[in-house]
């Protein structure tokens, strides 16, 4: 890669998650990773390792190659700061690109005014360096540059990504009313340090994200995509091309996922989402009553109902019931995920631990209990 080295990396994950991307990251890459702030975490590292985070991430969301970051003090500061990047070591000059500006905190000004103060800064430090102005393409640029403004400290990078988050994986084509994050699916299993032989069940499964993210970390399926990254003109592709070749194979086999839901319709289109994601003859799907179904599996992962988009009407009923069948079986871990933590903690006891994360709108509680 012409020898070049990425100082920071930062990558976008879920707001209380942190710490399980830290460990995700640490394992893909070998390296120390911190915590940036809620919702991103940064890793000092090689263009490698951007490549392999993209592919293999599960719990992260974007990849950024960081540029440049420290202290402002108003929109022309930021412009002199941002105009000192040599993009022409970034972009190619028949490329296009596009500012996608983020910003916390208290401004006079607004996330359109960083994105024009940053686009024209990269403009005319391009043209004083290569005499060649670039274009601009809001819709469909080549290079997607990414400022974010918090407080009084910013910070450039390129998105090595792509529009796409990595948490859309392209395999859902059944569409549950409340559908699961897959990288928070993913996540939950993370948590519950299930491994592929060991057997593990998502009783209320809706369209099968939990089952289906086990499946395919077990099948080390990677994400698969037209990444930002391959559109850096001073990236090797063969190293790409490289880690796809050596990716590793499946260790061992698979002793048993399982995904159950009251509703025949869930089923069905949970049958939809793993025959997409080509790993429906690894995980049988069934029609149960969570209430009602055997529990003996040795790792019980679960995004119970919430009543936001789900009927709320018998969801004390529900967690009762499905609390007292847990209670009858001999399980090795638990892990739920609710918006209603303070009732199932209220009617299942306390948990061993327990995250806080923000999902969209909603405080939602993980709550980890083991036996």
């Amino acid at each position: 890669m012409k020898g070049m080295t990425v100082r920071e990396i930062l990558a976008t994950t879920t707001r209380g998650l942190e710490e399980v991307s830290i460990e995700e990251i640490e394992e893909i890459t070998g390296r120390e990773s911190w915590v940036e702030h809620k919702g991103m975490v940064g890793i000092r590292g090689s263009e490698e390792d951007i490549i392999r985070l993209n592919i293999f991430g599960r719990t992260i969301y974007r990849v950024i190659m960081l540029l440049k970051r420290g202290k402002f003090r108003n929109l022309d500061d930021l412009y002199t700061e941002c105009r000192r990047v040599d993009f022409s070591r970034y972009i190619y000059r028949t490329q296009s690109f596009a500012v996608v500006p983020k910003r916390s905190g208290e401004h006079d000004f607004t996330s359109l005014d960083i994105g024009r103060i940053v686009g024209q800064a990269i403009i005319d430090s391009y043209m004083e360096s290569e005499g060649v102005r670039l274009k601009v393409n809001l819709r469909s640029p080549h290079i997607r540059v990414i400022t974010e403004v918090r407080g009084e400290r910013y910070w450039i990078g390129l998105d090595t990504t792509g529009e796409r988050s990595l948490a859309k994986r392209g395999y859902r084509v059944f569409n549950h009313p409340a559908p699961l994050n897959p990288a928070i699916g993913y996540s939950l299993i993370k948590i519950a340090e299930w491994r592929s032989e060991e057997s593990l069940l998502d009783p209320m499964c809706g369209g099968g994200t939990i089952p289906i993210e086990a499946a395919r970390a077990a099948l080390n399926k990677i994400n698969e995509r037209d990444f930002d990254f391959l559109r850096f003109y001073f990236l090797n592709r063969r190293k790409y091309l490289e880690i796809l070749k050596s990716q590793e194979k499946p260790k061992g086999e698979i002793k048993w996922i399982e995904g159950s839901d009251i509703n025949p319709k869930y089923i069905k289109g949970a049958l939809m989402n793993a025959d997409k994601a080509d790993v429906k003859s690894y995980v049988k799907f069934t029609v149960y009553d969570a209430c009602e179904r055997p529990l003996d599996f040795e790792k019980i992962v679960v995004n119970l109902p919430y009543g936001v988009r789900t009927p709320r009407r018998g969801l004390k009923e529900t967690y009762h019931c499905f609390s007292k069948n847990l209670k009858l079986y001999d399980w090795k871990c638990l892990v739920v995920m609710t918006a209603e933590g303070r009732l199932f903690k209220k009617i299942h006891g306390e948990p061993d631990r327990e995250f806080k994360i923000q999902y969209g709108d909603l405080d939602t509680d993980l709550l980890i209990y083991h036996k």
